[in-house]
């Protein structure tokens, strides 16, 4: 009898699951044929079976970097058993460290490089709020370069993969932001020109570099922390410096430190004021131009006058003794450094009595100004006005002529006074003149030509811009006329003789504006007649 056997081939068992994994990570799962029995999973001694063991899937926690493996066998539904395991090879990848390459002590202000491995996928930089990234720092990319903002600790943190596996924790580089020194100088802040001054900053430093402006010259300490400088040029000047502090940093600008450089005033210039003056004159006004460098004034006043008021100024009041006098008046610019070349000399003197000459045109006298003139003669309007306005007052002191020509007017409201004294009494002083004589003008008042007619003679116009008409009215009682000119100092100017006329033309034009008198001279009879040359 025969008796039919079939005969099965043992089962090959197949695992799938991944064949890379990352030590640490969450366990993996592998699977072979469902529906077998006597399931039997093994793994080498770097894995854990956690789950599965006598089922189709198994869960494994790989604990072991490296080459590691898995195996598995079964009975089929047969009842064959595998001849041998079918073994997965794995890999078990370690998890990555980032490695930060770069400064880690950085001065405030600086930008600074930082570079990691490079080949690893999904970068992940990331930095503390003091700074900011300037360049790189992408996900593809292994550096980056960092702007270190404010001082005081800061990081610079990542994280990437590689070989499929993100790292644990990110990396984290502490760096120290250094703040920047602030230099100081010390020293004199107003030199005299010429001279030296030192100046000095902090102590203790490295890489000192002084610099000064174009007016001085360091003649020693350069390269240290004190210096001296040479000051050549007046005017401002300036010092500074930089230098690198004990961890490494330099200030981000150099300090600086402003200096006045005083240089010698300069020559004073020509004193303005009256060169002449009365006796017991009081608060007399002299001035001379603002000194380039000078602080302040030195005068010298004449033996017998006095300083009333001013000292130190460019402009000042003189006090002039009570006996006639003559010297000269001078002054200097000074500073703290120098007293500078003195003006020329101004002749000044007392008289006993009033002197010289003053046209006065071409002026208004405004509300609430008022003015004094004292002299020997004056002259008002003429071919520019002369107007004193509604609240304008004005005194004339003169001690032999005040004449009004055409052009003069005081407006209501406005006031004149015109007074002749034989007495030398001038505007600022105590005394009220004595007058010989008076005019006081009223509202309105317009002065136009003064007489110029006498008992043989007339002339006219009057005053004159030059030529002027002699009219001899008795021609008859005499062959000749001594015709004779004088200036308002007595001075004879002009001295002719010419024979007897009716009417006659004359000249005064090659002569200064000014008040003159005619000497005219006819047998035993003599005519003298005031005239004025305007201007």
């Amino acid at each position: 009898m025969n008796y039919q056997v079939n005969v099965n081939p043992p089962p090959v068992p197949g695992i799938s699951g991944p064949g890379t994994v990352c030590i640490g990570a969450a366990a993996s799962v592998y699977s072979t044929e469902p529906g077998m029995t006597n399931y039997n999973w093994a793994v080498s001694a770097g894995g854990t079976i956690t789950a599965g063991a006598n089922t189709n899937q198994a869960t494994i926690s790989w604990n072991v970097t490296g080459p590691q493996s898995v195996s598995v066998s079964y009975v089929n539904s047969n009842g064959c058993p595998a001849a041998t395991p079918t073994t997965l090879p794995i890999v078990v990848n370690p998890l990555p460290v980032p490695v930060i390459a770069g400064p880690t002590s950085v001065c405030a202000g600086t930008t600074a490089l930082y570079t990691t491995q490079p080949g690893m996928t999904g970068y992940q930089w990331s930095i503390s709020p003091g700074g900011s990234i300037v360049s790189g720092g992408s996900s593809a990319s292994s550096s980056m370069s960092v702007l270190w903002n404010e001082a005081g600790p800061q990081d610079v943190i990542l994280s990437y993969s590689s070989g499929g596996c993100q790292a644990a924790t990110p990396t984290l580089l502490p760096v120290n932001i250094i703040a920047r020194p602030l230099p100081v100088i010390t020293g004199t802040n107003v030199v005299c020109s010429g001279t030296s001054a030192s100046y000095h900053t902090d102590e203790g430093k490295s890489s000192y570099v002084w610099a000064v402006s174009s007016g001085g010259t360091i003649v020693a300490g350069a390269g240290t922390s004190t210096i001296m400088v040479l000051w050549n040029t007046p005017g401002q000047q300036q010092v500074s410096v930089n230098y690198v502090s004990g961890e490494g940093c330099n200030a981000f600008n150099p300090a600086t430190y402003a200096v006045t450089v005083t240089g010698i005033p300069a020559a004073a210039g020509t004193i303005s004021g009256l060169p002449s003056v009365c006796v017991n004159a009081t608060a007399v006004p002299y001035s001379v131009s603002p000194i380039q460098n000078a602080d302040t004034y030195n005068w010298t006043l004449p033996l017998g006058m006095t300083l009333a008021s001013g000292a130190g100024t460019n402009s000042i009041k003189v006090n002039f003794p009570g006996y006639i006098t003559t010297g000269n008046l001078r002054v200097s610019g000074v500073n703290n450094c120098f007293s500078g070349p003195s003006s020329p000399n101004f002749q000044v003197k007392t008289n006993a009595l009033l002197t010289g000459q003053v046209v006065l045109n071409n002026m208004i006298i405004g509300n609430e100004q008022t003015e004094c003139l004292a002299v020997q003669n004056i002259i008002l309007g003429g071919e520019a006005p002369f107007m004193i306005l509604a609240g304008g007052q004005v005194r004339l002191i003169a001690s032999d002529n005040i004449l009004f020509l055409a052009g003069t007017s005081v407006n209501a409201g406005g006031y004149l006074s015109a007074t002749i004294t034989g007495q030398c009494i001038p505007c600022n002083g105590s005394k009220t003149p004595e007058p010989t004589g008076s005019y006081t003008a009223t509202a309105n008042s317009d002065i136009s030509d003064l007489p110029g007619e006498n008992q043989l003679f007339r002339i006219w116009p009057n005053p004159t811009t030059g030529i002027f008409t002699i009219e001899f009215k008795h021609p008859e009682i005499g062959k000749t006329v001594t015709i004779q000119i004088f200036d308002v100092m007595g001075k004879m100017i002009q001295d002719q003789k010419v024979e007897a006329f009716s009417k006659r033309d004359f000249s005064v034009a090659e002569f200064p504006a000014g008040i003159y008198h005619l000497r005219l001279i006819v047998d035993n009879h003599t005519e003298v007649i005031r005239i004025i040359k305007a201007r």
